[in-house]
Order: structure tokens, then sequence, then C-alpha cells
């Protein structure tokens, strides 16, 4: 049974770990677009937005390789847990605003148009599943513990 929850976990974090690495990769191919759609959500503008158009795309693919990462794993899941809440957050803040923006959560395409429950419907699939690699994560950390202290 571990075995196989540690390949279901491995399995979620790498198609959570290619999504931001995906999405990462194409925020820092267009800066500029990126922080046209920063901007578009009327939360932070000038210079600090500037500053998250630069600093979000290497963190979110920092994240995402520490999720990878049988050391970093759980600081992984923390951030990627993190900035999911956060543009989750933005998203319905968005939505309630009546704002019509490009999410900018995969480099952005100028004038495309929110879909505002699949987008929030995502990053809540996203959070499940860093959860379940959490829950998976210590499912396996427990039963090496019952093991070794049964002996």
């Amino acid at each position: 049974m571990g075995t196989l929850f540690k390949i279901i976990g491995l399995l979620i974090s790498l198609v959570i770990a290619a999504v931001f690495i995906y999405a990462g990769v194409l925020k820092l191919y267009d800066p500029a677009q990126f922080y046209a759609d920063i901007e578009n959500y009327q939360v932070v503008h000038g210079s600090l937005a500037v500053v998250t158009a630069y600093i979000l795309p290497p963190l979110e693919i920092l994240a995402a390789l520490a999720l990878l990462s049988a050391r970093w794993r759980a600081a992984g899941l923390l951030l990627l847990a993190g900035l999911t809440s956060l543009f989750t957050v933005l998203i319905a803040s968005a939505w309630w605003r009546g704002l019509d923006i490009n999410c900018g959560c995969f480099g952005g395409e100028p004038g495309a148009t929110a879909s505002y429950l699949w987008m929030i419907g995502r990053d809540v699939l996203i959070l499940l599943g860093l959860m379940l690699v959490y829950g998976l994560n210590n499912y396996k950390i427990h039963s090496e513990i019952k093991t070794q202290s049964s002996f």
C-alpha cells in the first residue's frame, strides 16, 4: 500500500510541478504582458507590479522544483499552496468587482477574457492535489515511524 501511495504522490507532484514550471516559463518569456495582466487586477500598480512581474515567475518555478525534491517538498508544498490560494482570492476579487481580466496564469493573450469559474475550479483542483500530496507524504512518514518503533 505504501508503494502505491508513493507512486500516486509522485504523479500528482509531477503534474502540479509541470503546470507551475510551464506557467512560470511563459511569464518569463513575456514579462511586459504579465505586467499588464497584473495591472488589470487593480490591486498593485507601478513599481510593485513590475517587481511582481519579474519575481513571481522564478518563484513559481523554484517552488515547483522544490515539490519534486524529497528534501524541499514541504517548502514547495507550502509555497505553492500559498501562491495558489492567493491567486484564487485575486481571481475571485476581480470577478466580484466585475473586472474583465486576462488571468495571466499562463502568459496571457492580449484581449482574452476570463472564465472565472474555470480559473477558480482549476485552482481548487491544484489545492486539492497539493493537500493530497501532503497527506500521502505524511502517511509515508507515519507508517515508517510505526515500523521503526515496533522493533
